[in-house]
Formats: C-alpha cells, sequence, structure tokens
C-alpha cells in the first residue's frame, strides 16, 4: 500500500515538474534525476548490493569525477519492527542520480559504455552473476527541479 502511494506521489510530482509558461527561464541547464526501484530477488540482497556496488556506484563515481553527474544514492527500504509486526521490504532499493542537465541524462549511456570499457574486468574473490538473476528494476522516473515561485519573474515595483 505505502509503495503504491510513493510511486503516486512520485507519478504527481513528474508532472507537477513539466509544466511551464512564458515567465519560466529556461531549463535545458537545470539538474535532472532519475529513481530506479529496484527490487533484490529472494535471498540474493547481498549479491544484488555487491553486484550494485561494483558497476552502478563505480559508473555514477567517475561520471561524477567527470563532470555528468552531480550525485549518486543507493538507498535501501526500512524494516520496522514493531509489537504488531514490521513494516517495509528490506529487497525494496531505490537508486537515485542526480545529472548536471538534460544533455548529460541523454548522453548517459554512452558515457556509461566508455566508463565500463575502461574499468577492470573482474575482482578477485567477487561472485560475477548476471543482474537478471540479482534484481527486477520495476520502475525508472526522470526528473526535473520545479521552479521556486520567487522566480516567476514578476516584481513588487510599488506598495501602498
Amino acid at each position: 500500500m505505502r509503495a503504491g502511494a510513493f510511486v503516486g506521489l512520485c507519478f504527481c510530482l513528474t508532472f507537477a515538474g513539466i509544466g511551464g509558461d512564458a515567465q519560466t527561464p529556461d531549463r535545458k541547464d537545470q539538474p535532472v534525476w532519475t529513481l530506479e526501484f529496484v527490487q533484490a530477488k529472494p535471498e540474493m540482497l547481498g549479491l544484488a548490493l555487491s553486484y550494485l556496488d561494483k558497476h552502478w556506484m563505480r559508473e555514477r563515481a567517475e561520471a561524477k569525477r567527470l563532470g555528468a553527474v552531480v550525485a549518486y544514492h543507493r538507498i535501501r527500504e526500512a524494516l520496522q519492527m514493531t509489537p504488531n509486526g514490521k513494516a517495509g521490504d528490506q529487497n525494496s532499493i531505490v537508486l537515485l542520480t542526480e545529472y548536471r542537465n538534460f544533455a548529460a541524462y541523454s548522453a548517459r549511456e554512452n558515457l556509461y559504455a566508455k566508463i565500463n570499457a575502461g574499468l577492470p574486468a573482474g575482482t578477485a574473490g567477487v561472485i560475477e552473476m548476471p543482474r537478471e538473476e540479482l534484481f527486477w528494476i520495476l520502475e525508472t522516473r526522470l526528473f526535473v527541479e520545479s521552479p521556486d515561485e520567487s522566480s516567476s519573474g514578476l516584481k513588487l515595483l510599488a506598495q501602498r
């Protein structure tokens, strides 16, 4: 239920951030964010997190060094234990990436391919498994910043 409400909120925020008018400044240089909702397969959480460390986190770290990515976070849902039971799904992961602008977001696939080509192929002691065996990507969303109300272009010239 809460996951559905969260996805619904994200859906609404997507449309709130896309609108614009003649007084809205050009947004081509504003940051954009992606949210990827990931579900680790049963008994695969540890391996899924290791995979994300080796691939997703390293790609984002290098993209940040190159200036395409501003920030990135891998967030797990907290499992809350209460006297009446437990809430949350410990296998639920959200991957958040803030790109410098829409152009950086649009070029991400080529950038990550170049980054992966330059990374070492294997890591000693790490079990290599295909991503498809470790987790599902449930949904990916793209967000833009909603303009601040004070930047509407209107200016108070006089007051009585």
